[in-house]
């Protein structure tokens, strides 16, 4: 499949008439013309439509130092915006995606006097994983000027004519963090179908865990994890899993070492009444740089396993044993919200929650079944 995603990357490339628009073309990122444009698009668009945006800082999570985008380092303007909105980074992260047999789409109307001709950017994953999502191709990233929200329709009909045309039929996006209107979302036929909730815990009130298990330390490869079914569904899990574990490359890679820390472990579960063990993942992510403690734990299970309540709750207290030995105080554990009330009675001293009923917005995942073009 890689090799055909590569061939027909060059024949991505498509031009949208609407009545009373503009021409728009929707082609693939070129590194050569298009990195300075794209930030600039970025820059402007943050002060534009964000509404939390109040300006440029050298720590904005603590909103100290204000200051102008041109007088920060690379790694200040990550912090406020990602990748896109430094030339560098920006630069190194496109790069990273395309070589990861991935697309990044610009929408571009022709030049426009005072401002730049990008007015749209679109960034496509080519998953693979377990019913019940299957292959998909999930939209990362879709934005676009406020006062031209057409052209996130034109970039959705983009998104779901490159699928058909690769060969991933389901379309997924979690417009939380990728982007998007929910409202045009749900008019174009998508449909939830994964609600997240994150569980916070303290380390050192989690018990044991109740079964035997075996470890290794997990290799860098989603090939060891493609066939478990990821407990944290925001987005495509080899997306999740290459974007921390193999993240981007460069200056920004050497940068995110320095405040990052990733703990894998393949694990085979031992239960007394059964005679095969089980295999599942747990994996720790731990951020630095964010101005509170913030460290996540992942889990990942055999697919036919997803619903096994004290299995589930197994992970969570070898994911807390695991912070424990790390002197790691305290992580979250994102999960199918479906699960938070059965794992209530499995005696897991939850701390605190985020999740839609609190208004605190753990990611959704939406998604639209697309018509298989071969």
């Amino acid at each position: 499949m890689n090799g055909r995603k590569n061939m027909i990357q060059a024949e991505m490339s498509q031009i949208y008439d609407l009545p009373g628009k503009e021409r728009v073309t929707v082609r693939p990122i070129d590194l050569e013309r298009d990195i300075e444009k794209l930030v600039r698009f970025h820059v402007v668009n943050m002060a534009n439509a964000d509404p939390n945006f109040d300006g440029w800082y050298t720590d904005p999570f603590r909103k100290q130092g204000k200051a102008t985008w041109e007088k920060l380092s690379a790694w200040q303007r990550y912090m406020h915006g990602g990748p896109w909105v430094d030339p560098t980074y920006c630069g190194e992260h496109i790069e990273w995606y395309r070589k990861c047999g991935n697309i990044c789409f610009i929408a571009e109307i022709g030049e426009i006097t005072g401002r730049t001709n990008i007015v749209g950017h679109l960034e496509l994953w080519f998953g693979r994983e377990p019913q019940p999502i299957g292959s998909n191709t999930g939209i990362e990233v879709i934005d676009c000027l406020p006062n031209e929200l057409f052209i996130e329709d034109i970039l959705l009909d983009h998104a779901a004519w490159v699928a058909s045309q690769i060969g991933y039929p389901n379309l997924t996006i979690c417009p939380e963090t990728a982007g998007g209107t929910l409202t045009r979302l749900l008019n174009r036929g998508f449909k939830e179908i994964w609600s997240t909730v994150k569980l916070y815990f303290d380390s050192d009130q989690v018990p044991k865990p109740l079964c035997q298990f075996e470890e290794e330390p997990l290799q860098s490869s989603y090939d060891n994890l493609a066939s478990l079914l990821a407990m944290n569904h925001r987005e495509p899990p080899s997306f999740h899993w290459e974007n921390i574990w193999n993240t981007n490359c460069g200056a920004l890679k050497i940068a995110l070492a320095k405040v990052e820390e990733r703990i894998g472990r393949m694990l085979s579960l031992n239960y007394p009444s059964e005679e095969a063990s089980v295999k599942a993942a747990v994996t720790i992510w731990r951020r630095a740089f964010i101005a509170r403690d913030w460290t996540q734990v992942d889990i990942w299970v055999d697919p036919t396993r997803s619903g096994d309540l004290s299995m589930i709750a197994d992970l969570i207290r070898i994911g807390a044993q695991i912070c424990r030995d790390n002197d790691i105080a305290h992580f979250g554990v994102p999960l199918s919200a479906a699960l938070e009330n059965g794992l209530e009675k499995e005696e897991l001293p939850i701390r605190s929650r985020d999740g839609y009923e609190s208004g605190k917005g753990e990611p959704r995942l939406i998604w639209r079944n697309l018509k298989n073009k071969k």
